[in-house]
């Protein structure tokens, strides 16, 4: 199964319509982890896809299962790192914008736990990818 472009879109198209649904419905409000939690689970799953996308060869140049194991989830939370990074810089930057589109963390154990969400997502993809057989290229040489 190859991971192709359009998919990547699907997955970030339903990730913003659901979080736009649940802003103007005041999910957040009362269930912010029903809302927040599988959100950043399908975050996690987008990176990993990027980051497969980018990375996808012929069987022939695959790596190790191990080695892929790791690149993706290392992958997986440093998008999800970036994406905490951005809620920040919003909530400094353009609060009120960030603020009415619910786009920060409410508290450090709310960060930590979009985390683990994100990495949860990646670590998914990424048992799914090796199950097939299917794993990122090696880097090229130097």
């Amino acid at each position: 199964m190859a991971i192709r472009f359009k998919h990547i879109l699907l997955i970030a198209l339903l990730i913003s319509a659901v979080h736009l649904t649940a802003v103007a419905l005041g999910w957040y409000e009362r269930t912010v982890w029903a809302v927040d939690g599988p959100l950043h689970f399908l975050g996690g799953i987008l990176a990993a896809m990027v980051f497969l996308r980018l990375t996808q060869k012929p069987a022939q140049e695959q790596v190790r299962p191990l080695y892929a194991f790791f690149a993706i989830l290392g992958a997986t939370l440093a998008g999800s790192l970036l994406w905490e990074l951005f809620e920040f810089s919003m909530l400094k930057l353009a609060p009120t914008f960030a603020t009415q589109y619910k786009l920060y963390s409410t508290s450090p154990a709310d960060l930590l736990s979009d985390l683990g969400f994100g990495a949860a997502g990646g670590l998914v993809l990424a048992c799914i990818f090796i199950r097939k057989g299917q794993r990122p290229s090696p880097p090229p040489d130097s």
